[in-house]
């Protein structure tokens, strides 16, 4: 049984039955819920809807996310909660996206908290332990244009404790671009590979010629802590020679949140302070 204080075994489980909830959901869509199937969802939205409550303020103070935004033409913007738009009943395309949201965000609390347990900063139950005084560690995010991959993974390295390094962020100081480079690869702990196909060559979509630079910097200065993470139907140049990546689509970004937290244990930077 899940002791009441122990948050972070609750976000898992939480986790979980969003996941299914959204399972349910496009299920419930594609016409394929079977009677008995909705009446198993309609209770499984029942216990989200509770959990949802006490949970989301937790959620919130990890990742500071509890609200989502729409664009309308013509650039106004409105509001709205993504707990009661994650869970509305019947679920619709937006509710639907609302959902991933709030799948997303749980993910990214929980890696925020378990960082912050390693570190000896929060408790099981999420509150903080007075007198632990933790420099984050660094992230160096290599990228090409703009994008919502890029929005995306930077608030989730936030959320893990983890301060991203985007070399278009960092003060000039009269350098140049490859000099700013070196230095910002000289403050990180590891190197992110964020590879979006910006570029099409010969019928191929590519990441920028930046990025497949800044591949052969890394592989010199953070051998061993690079993460690499490509775009759907995007193919790295055949003039570098990139280690094994990571599958993603900008829309859902899910599956290399739990790979990043996976390497980042793994390499220990989830658990180190900046000397």
């Amino acid at each position: 049984m899940v002791s009441s204080v122990d948050k972070l075994s609750e976000l898992n489980v939480f986790h979980g039955e969003l996941v299914a909830y959204l399972s349910d959901s496009l299920a419930l869509a594609a016409g394929k819920l079977q009677k008995k199937q909705l009446v198993e969802m309609n209770n499984l939205r029942t216990a989200l809807l509770k959990k949802a409550g006490s949970l989301r303020w937790l959620i919130k103070e990890l990742t500071g996310r509890e609200m989502l935004t729409d664009t309308f033409p013509g650039g106004q913007q409105s509001s709205y909660d993504m707990w009661s738009a994650a869970l509305r009943f019947p679920p619709n395309p937006r509710s639907r996206s609302a959902l991933s949201s709030s799948i997303d965000v749980t993910l990214q609390a929980i890696g925020k908290l378990e960082s912050d347990i390693e570190m000896g900063t929060r408790d099981r139950s999420g509150k903080m332990i007075a007198g632990r005084e933790t420099v984050a560690p660094k992230g160096f995010i290599s990228h090409g244009k703009e994008s919502v991959a890029l929005n995306k993974l930077e608030k989730f390295l936030r959320a893990l404790g983890v301060e991203p390094i985007i070399v278009r962020d960092q003060p000039n100081l009269d350098r140049t671009v490859d000099k700013k480079v070196d230095h910002c690869l000289g403050e990180a702990h590891f190197v992110i590979i964020l590879a979006t196909g910006d570029d099409e060559i010969e019928g191929k979509l590519q990441p920028r010629q930046n990025v497949s630079h800044e591949i052969g910097l890394a592989q010199k200065t953070h051998a061993g802590k690079i993460i690499y993470l490509l775009e759907d139907e995007t193919e790295f140049s055949s003039n570098i020679s990139p280690k094994t990546w990571e599958r993603f689509k900008q829309e859902n970004m899910e599956n290399v949140f739990e790979r990043i937290i996976v390497e980042l244990k793994a390499l220990q930077i989830l658990t180190c302070q900046a000397q």
